[in-house]
């Protein structure tokens, strides 16, 4: 081939238009690239462009294209040619020079234009590849063609079994990019894909699946016989692995081993994929929850290299998926907070939502981006989804953030997804989360209150055992919540009391008075069995033995009364007055000095003494602990009014 480009060259001059053109596709169809002799071609060709026939124009459009030869000049002068052309283009010359035009992304409307008519004239003589290839070239150049696309799809049904791996993935990726949701279409290409499934390469399995994911439509079988094929995703490029594990997620298939294998692959190409391919990636193990070892860290490091490639959906997804594998990485949270309040302004509603709950759900408080998040939210209060405004009042009260101006904004959002719940049947977990936060963050509106009295009787039949004692809780904390709103959560406790777990029943037993020694009798062989589990020595701590213990147990904290009950058997009995008063005046000292939660994300140590008869030595204590201790101290007190906020149900 260097000869004959050699010789291609020393003769060009005795060149017809037609050896020109086969000179160029036979260089193009063998991808030898020869800077020089394209350069020369082309330029032969310009010289008599105006005489140049349709096959001329089309081919050299195709061989330019497969040697990605981009001159503007070339490339005008031949769209100009070919558009005059056009109406002696047929299906051979319509198919190349769209798919030329899509691979140099060359954004000429009017020929884009003159060649969906042209395609649309030459419809009935189209075959298989003339099909694929121009609805391939019209999706890749996102250019909406509905009538051009509709009748490439008939036609494609009608000669679906002549379609070979590579035109069927090609026909159904760009099916998915230009939103044609034709069903029939769809389970054709995927019948005809389950015969010929063994002759799939990496690409046209990553291309098919994705299909049927992007236009949400069910594909199960093709699904497993993709799965059945993911060892040729080791000879993948980057972002097939992950376009694989985004499309199986989307369509709800969880098989392990086909996941153990992506993540395989995917540890060894991790250095090459870009954003889209490192969210994609870390999104699927996220949402289907299946932790893939080392690959989760080596995501996060690669992540933050390419950080300021990302766009909005990228990092929004990158950190909910990582927060939902449980990967604390401060510094890619940081790093990610930074760059989400940088381009707070572009998040559609969903990204601030997500990004902020990821650290929060890891125990990460930052305020600027939370403060960035809120004031994205109230900008778009009014079309947040009641998901959207849940999860980001949930966050809010997560981390301790109480503006004025988001929690009145806040409340006004529950109370409209309050009254959803009802109208439009909206997740009872949303409205569970969005009064649990007002009640967190001390937010007691009337309008809460009656939406909460109002609706939530009806559908409380409807709320799980978590939903019903946060929601619970709340009423307990919200002083404005109706009788009929307790006596109604009272009635639904004591219907469903056996099935209550350890957690709703401490939440339930400080909530729910009336039922307090009863649900404290059922919490009793709970508190029997963490206190008979506790290690006695320190080998015993290093063990595995206390850690299954609290598996077990399964909750965050046990309440008020649980609590109580748990020191005494514990042998820990109620404090004394002075103690009770030493405590306060340091909790109300370390009040005045500001509220850490808010003001910073990393919390200063400070010194908190405690009685000789509870530690033995000082304790070194976070804002966060110190937190902690203020409700335990008030528990001590017997006041009753500090009840400790049950866990939140996840997102």
């Amino acid at each position: 081939m260097d000869a004959a480009g050699d010789a291609s060259l020393a003769n060009i001059s005795q060149c017809t238009q037609q050896h020109v053109s086969n000179i160029a596709r036979s260089f193009g169809k063998l991808l030898v690239h020869s800077g020089a002799l394209t350069a020369v071609l082309c330029s032969s060709i310009q010289q008599k462009i105006t005489e140049a026939q349709a096959q001329t124009l089309s081919s050299m459009a195709w061989s330019v294209a497969r040697l990605v030869a981009k001159d503007r000049r070339s490339l005008a002068s031949t769209s100009e040619a070919s558009l005059a052309r056009m109406h002696t283009f047929g299906p051979q010359e319509t198919a190349n020079t769209s798919w030329g035009s899509a691979m140099l992304v060359v954004a000429d409307v009017a020929l884009c234009r003159g060649l969906a008519d042209a395609a649309m004239s030459a419809m009935p003589s189209f075959l298989v590849l003339h099909l694929s290839n121009t609805l391939w070239a019209f999706a890749a150049m996102a250019t909406q063609r509905p009538q051009l696309v509709e009748a490439a799809g008939s036609a494609a049904v009608t000669k679906i079994s002549a379609f070979g791996s590579q035109s069927l993935s090609a026909t159904v990726w760009s099916c998915a990019k230009l939103q044609h949701s034709s069903e029939t279409l769809l389970e054709a290409a995927a019948s005809e894909a389950l015969g010929k499934i063994e002759a799939f390469a990496a690409q046209n399995l990553a291309n098919t699946s994705r299909g049927p994911a992007t236009l949400r439509v069910k594909a199960d079988p093709l699904m497993m016989a993709a799965a059945s094929r993911a060892t040729t995703l080791k000879e993948a490029i980057p972002k097939e692995p992950s376009s694989a594990a985004w499309a199986s997620t989307k369509l709800a298939y969880e098989g392990a081993a086909f996941f153990d294998l992506v993540a395989s692959v995917a540890m060894t190409k991790i250095s090459q994929c870009d954003a889209q391919s490192l969210s994609n990636l870390v999104w699927a193990f996220g949402t289907v929850v299946l932790q893939p070892g080392p690959l989760v860290p080596a995501t996060s490091q690669a992540a933050l290299a390419k950080l300021h490639t990302f766009d909005p959906q990228e990092l929004a997804n990158t950190v909910w998926a990582l927060a939902k594998l449980l990967l604390v990485d401060r510094l890619l949270c940081d790093a990610i907070a930074v760059a989400a309040m940088s381009g707070v302004a572009g998040f559609a509603s969903q990204n601030p939502t997500n990004s902020a709950w990821a650290p929060a759900s890891l125990g990460l408080r930052s305020k600027p981006p939370m403060e960035a998040a809120s004031e994205a939210a109230l900008r778009s209060c009014g079309r947040l989804i009641p998901q959207e405004a849940a999860n980001l009042a949930w966050c809010c009260a997560k981390i301790g953030l109480a503006g004025e101006r988001f929690l009145a904004a806040t409340g006004s959002q529950a109370v409209a997804i309050v009254s959803e719940l009802v109208i439009f049947g909206c997740r009872t977990q949303d409205s569970s989360n969005s009064v649990w936060a007002c009640a967190t963050l001390l937010y007691d509106s009337a309008r809460l209150a009656e939406a909460i009295s109002t609706h939530s009787v009806q559908k409380l039949h409807l709320f799980l055992n978590q939903e019903l004692s946060n929601t619970a809780w709340a009423a307990s904390k919200l002083q404005r919540a109706g009788r009929s709103l307790r006596a109604s959560l009272a009635s639904e406790v004591q219907s469903r009391l056996a099935s209550l777990d350890a957690q709703a029943l401490s939440n339930l037993s400080d909530s729910v008075p009336d039922m307090s020694e009863q649900l404290l009798a059922r919490l009793e062989p709970f508190l029997v069995n963490f206190v008979q589990g506790m290690p006695r020595t320190l080998a015993e701590w290093s063990g595995a033995g206390f850690l299954q213990v609290l598996h077990q147990t399964g909750v965050d904290n046990f309440g008020i009364a649980g609590t109580n009950r748990l020191l005494m058997k514990l042998g820990i009995s109620s404090p004394g007055a002075d103690f009770v008063d030493r405590a306060l005046r340091r909790v109300e000292q370390t009040l005045e000095e500001g509220d850490a939660r808010q003001d910073d994300a990393k919390f200063e140590s400070m010194e908190l003494n405690i009685n000789p008869g509870l530690r033995t030595c000082s304790h070194i204590a976070s804002a966060e602990e110190l937190g902690g201790s203020w409700q335990l101290l008030r528990l001590y007190s017997g006041s009753g009014s500090a009840a400790l906020a049950p866990l939140p149900m996840k997102m």
